[in-house]
């Protein structure tokens, strides 16, 4: 098994691209998280959309940014907006928000001054769960990109060299899962280390913490990447598939901002998605809630992440007993 790991490493370093641009983007993501944070967090943003100079709504909750065209809704969706207000006359305005009924609320009675407009902090994000928003649909490509060398060696034929020595096909497998994980953990956590340590970084957590939901975020990562590279043999078609269904379900599950819908059937979708479930959890860590009160997110990821290496596994011995490989 050391060996398959081994020769991973001598390819990687081959490779030096792949590592130079992971650097490259995790740094990135996790500056335009921090940068976020920083710009949006502090104070609700509104966007109203009106013809009229009368509207002088002020808030030290919220920040209101009159303009004549109506922003993009994906601005709502990356978290640049809290909500759209739409100037209808004769004190009619539309309201769009993703941040739920009440949220929706507040923004109409204070527009017809039957209150003042109030942003709770209560449910916001806060630094450590936007940098691991940010991060987790990343996290998740990498776990494909990395499972190339899998790939590589079911095309050239290795993989079925490798079966008919001393190594097992559970050996192998188990191999190449470990070297994915650590190939993702260990350049993410140091970036994080270098970020707040060199360049004095708010990252929210501490480095335990990070430790933990790192792992837990990199495990699923794996688990989704070694079932993919098994269900579609072609490289390039497991890559751009994983990416379609990460890029997708990644902005629903709400990774670069947290948007609800109440009584909506996207919420029930959504609730079923890893990404969801892990961001859950981040949140209510960095909120100060007890670890046990997300047993039930934990052992949801834990045993999706077993379901997908299971299959994968069955994939493999299935397709080798028919002499694919």
């Amino acid at each position: 098994m050391s060996r398959v790991i081994k020769n991973n490493i001598l390819r990687l370093k081959n490779d030096k691209s792949y590592v130079i641009s992971v650097l490259v983007i995790t740094i990135a993501t996790i500056l335009l998280a921090v940068y976020f944070t920083s710009k949006f967090q502090i104070k609700g943003n509104i966007a109203l959309v009106t013809n009229s100079n009368k509207f002088d709504v002020t808030s030290k909750y919220i920040n209101v940014n009159v303009m004549k065209k109506a922003p993009q809704k994906s601005d709502l969706v990356m978290g640049k907006y809290d909500a759209i207000v739409m100037d209808k006359e004769k004190g009619n305005f539309d309201v769009v928000t993703y941040k739920g009924d009440d949220f929706k609320k507040s923004i109409e009675e204070a527009l017809q001054g039957k209150r003042s407009i109030s942003f709770s902090s209560g449910g916001t994000r806060k630094a450590g769960t936007n940098i691991l928003g940010y991060l987790t649909m990343f996290v998740l490509m990498e776990g494909t990109i990395f499972m190339r060398y899998f790939s590589e060696d079911k095309i050239n034929g290795t993989f079925k060299r490798v079966l008919i020595s001393p190594i097992s096909m559970k050996s192998y497998l188990l191999a190449q899962c470990i070297f994915n994980f650590f190939i993702i953990y260990i350049p993410t956590f140091i970036v994080l280390v270098v970020e707040k340590q060199i360049l004095k970084v708010d990252i929210g957590f501490n480095y335990f913490q990070y430790a933990y939901l790192l792992a837990i975020l990199t495990l699923i990562s794996t688990a989704f990447g070694f079932f993919m590279s098994t269900a579609i043999e072609n490289t390039d078609d497991s890559s751009m598939m994983s990416t379609l269904i990460i890029t997708l379900s990644s902005i629903l599950a709400g990774c670069f901002y947290s948007f609800t819908n109440k009584n909506n059937v996207l919420d029930k979708i959504t609730d079923i998605m890893p990404q969801k479930n892990y961001l859950n959890l981040v949140q209510g860590i960095e909120n100060k809630s007890a670890m046990s009160n997300y047993s039930g997110q934990l052992i949801y990821i834990f045993a999706l992440s077993i379901i997908l290496f299971i299959i994968g596994s069955v994939i493999c011995n299935r397709r080798y007993s028919e002499g694919k490989y």
